[in-house]
């Protein structure tokens, strides 16, 4: 597994990757947010792509909102062919060691959906509110943040 961080070179893998995840995950209507997230935020907010044999088979990144203070794991996701095989987990744990170091006083958060709010919560976020229908017809929103890491 290699991380490094995205380029435009990596923009279809990416949309590839994030289609492979529909309808379950991601809703049609939010594919325009994503493929701008993709054309306009990530030289500002580090985003990288994880590749097994010269395959895109991860992506995601974190970003900072200054004026709430909050900083959080942004659009992450695994090409489903590649679900259940330690690529989310690790990818994850790899964002979030960035995020701690980065933006050690920011509020850290995702918001995630009722399919992956359990995966969330192992790697140590907890459900602070929940938005019916947040993302699309039939996929909700959790917004969760995620608990300070034990000192010592």
């Amino acid at each position: 597994m290699n991380i490094t961080r995205y380029t435009s070179a990596h923009r279809q893998a990416c949309i590839d990757i994030f289609e492979s995840n529909q309808p379950r995950y991601f809703a049609e209507e939010e594919k325009p947010g994503f493929v701008q997230w993709l054309d306009d935020y990530t030289d500002e907010n580090p985003y990288f792509v994880v590749k097994e044999n010269d395959e895109v088979v991860a992506c995601g990144g974190i970003f900072l909102d200054g004026e709430l203070n909050e900083a959080g794991l942004a659009w992450g996701m695994v090409r489903a062919s590649h679900h259940k095989q330690g690529y989310g987990k690790q990818f994850t744990l790899y964002r979030l060691a960035l995020l701690r170091e980065t933006w050690p006083g920011s509020v850290h958060k995702i918001e995630t959906s009722q399919h992956t709010e359990g995966f969330y919560a192992k790697m140590g976020f907890r459900t602070v509110a929940i938005e019916k229908d947040g993302f699309a017809a039939g996929i909700d929103k959790h917004i969760m943040h995620l608990s300070p890491k034990p000192s010592g």
